[in-house]
């Protein structure tokens, strides 16, 4: 699955799965990734990173989880 231009969910969760692959800036409450984006990321509670999930770009949350393996090109702002 892929997705292109920008997506915006300030109320709600987005999950990325495995095979998905995003080309945009994200903005929601929360992120999961598990697959490919390409594009700033912001959550306003948290950004969760896993181990095959694929970031270029910068990420804005105030949490902000990535666990052993992620890939991640980009600044970190946590907003404090």
């Amino acid at each position: 699955m892929g997705i292109d231009g920008s997506v915006e969910l300030q109320e709600h969760r987005l999950t990325i799965g495995p095979e998905g692959n995003v080309r945009a800036d994200v903005s929601a409450h929360e992120v999961i990734v598990l697959g490919s984006i390409n594009g700033s990321v912001e959550a306003m509670e948290k950004i969760d990173i896993r181990k095959q999930a694929r970031i270029t770009g910068d990420i804005k949350a105030a949490r902000i989880e990535t666990e052993d393996g992620a890939y991640l090109k980009g600044s970190i702002d946590t907003g404090r």
